[in-house]
């Protein structure tokens, strides 16, 4: 959004970079995501991830002056330890009017750099996946890679999300049309929450939109008429974050405010809204109101 709304080259960079970084590190072969990497790698946070003076002088070769204040290195680190974390801290212009350069000649530059230091990096070892595929991550992925797609008009963004969506409905889909919420060692297990199918419903319904593949529309649906089944409370007009198939708690809760995720109700507001128009449905309008 950010990217449409200024046309700032730089937005269009970093998701690249990010959806590389996903490609690179926490795609698993058969088309799910995995979860997560530890903070650590050999006891130490970060370590992967920092550099000293010393290494980049070795690994940057001649003139690296450049790189180093792009970067904001300096001899005794800009972190613990006499480590270095590479961050920008000045305009492109201004670092290349310094050194007498073209802002072009600085980017690419720095693109080579990149290049370079990930390559050495590659050589450490690394911190420890969490191979675990989840649901609900998985779907605001594919919610991601599809509007990235749309912006960027790059196809093997578009396949990535319908392998990935083809895995949950492979994989982690039940008998009865409902979802299971993890995916690990080959099996699926823990019965979804609604976070799991409010982002799913939501991955499938753009992913029809970016096609107009009316598969993925008709099962955005089922899982929405299984939604409404198993977690809506008529009563209060908001749906629970576990199903009347889960075992009975204290208390049962709903998810009403976004946190590091947006809300599971929002989403399925957005959802029902949606789905009412395309499906000319009254009852889904009305829920989503």
């Amino acid at each position: 959004t950010a990217y449409q709304q200024s046309k700032n080259p730089l937005y269009k960079e970093i998701v690249t970079e990010t959806l590389e970084f996903i490609n690179r590190e926490l795609s698993a072969p058969l088309g799910g995501f995995y979860a997560s990497l530890d903070a650590d790698s050999e006891g130490v946070e970060g370590k992967y991830y920092v550099w000293t003076y010393h290494d980049l002088m070795e690994t940057l070769g001649p003139n690296p002056e450049i790189i180093m204040n792009y970067y904001s290195v300096t001899k005794h680190g800009n972190w613990e330890q006499n480590q270095n974390i590479l961050h920008i801290t000045s305009e492109n212009i201004s670092i290349a009017n310094k050194y007498s350069i073209s802002e072009m000649e600085l980017l690419d530059l720095v693109k080579h750099t990149k290049k370079t230091l990930l390559n050495k990096r590659s050589n450490r070892i690394k911190p420890a996946l969490d191979d675990k595929i989840l649901t609900s991550w998985n779907a605001l992925m594919i919610k991601a890679y599809v509007d990235a797609y749309r912006v960027f008009e790059v196809n093997e963004y578009l396949e990535i999300s319908i392998k990935n969506a083809n895995f949950i409905l492979q994989n982690l889909k039940t008998n009865n049309h409902g979802l299971y919420r993890n995916f690990k060692d080959g099996k699926a297990s823990i019965n979804g929450f609604l976070d799991d199918y409010a982002f799913t419903i939501e991955a499938f319904i753009a992913i029809y939109r970016a096609t107009f593949d009316e598969k993925w529309l008709h099962e955005a649906r089922q899982l929405t008429e299984y939604t409404i089944l198993h977690f809506y409370d008529p009563e209060g007009g908001m749906f629970y974050y576990t199903s009347n198939l889960d075992a009975e708690l204290i208390a049962r809760k709903m998810e009403l405010t976004d946190n590091v995720m947006p809300a599971s109700n929002s989403e399925m507001a957005k959802n029902l809204y949606l789905l009412a128009h395309y499906f000319s449905n009254e009852d889904y309008k009305n829920i989503a109101k």
